[in-house]
């Protein structure tokens, strides 16, 4: 038994390492690569023609089966996280906006600290809200399941802050 909710955390922790939950972080502005593959929406870390929403699919349906879910509850879990999905559009197109403007700033021959600390204020308080969505995203999915399949999730979330710190550490 515990040999098994180790290798459902394990394999649901590779899907919640990408995230549902992270999904709503914005995605690179790949198309000033100029790679044939590297439109915007056509490639994010998930190789070429793999868009957002394939990636959100396939992530939902690891979840589902990893924490067997039944089908009122894939139902709900979708729901929720499509309409956060939905509601953080804008913030997700405001941060590429805001991406590119800074990196144009920083090819400028004149540069322009107030510019440049107004924008990086803006991303700051971008990401704490894209953080609190995800944190209320991940609360709303949590609340949906029973005990059982919350402490597999919550093994799992845990295996992955511990996995996310160790990849850290390397870099140090």
């Amino acid at each position: 038994m515990k040999n098994r909710i180790i290798v459902s955390a394990l394999a649901l922790a590779v899907v919640l390492g990408g995230g549902i939950f992270a999904s709503a972080m914005a995605e690179p502005d790949l198309a000033r690569l100029g790679g044939k593959h590297m439109r915007s929406g056509d490639c994010n870390f998930g190789g070429p023609g793999i868009d957002r929403g394939d990636r959100l699919e396939h992530k939902l349906e690891m979840m589902a089966a990893f924490l067997d879910l039944t089908d009122e509850q894939k139902a709900k879990v979708k729901g929720i996280v499509d309409a956060e999905m939905e509601k953080n559009n804008a913030l997700r197109e405001a941060m590429r906006a805001d991406r590119q403007k800074l990196r144009d700033m920083l090819i400028e021959p004149e540069f322009d600290e107030a510019k440049v600390r107004e924008l990086a204020a803006r991303q700051a308080d971008q990401r704490i809200d894209l953080m609190i969505a995800r944190a209320k995203v991940k609360n709303r999915v949590l609340a949906e399941l029973n005990e059982e399949q919350q402490e597999k999730a919550r093994t799992i979330m845990e295996f992955m802050g511990q996995r996310r710190h160790m990849r850290g550490m390397k870099h140090h």
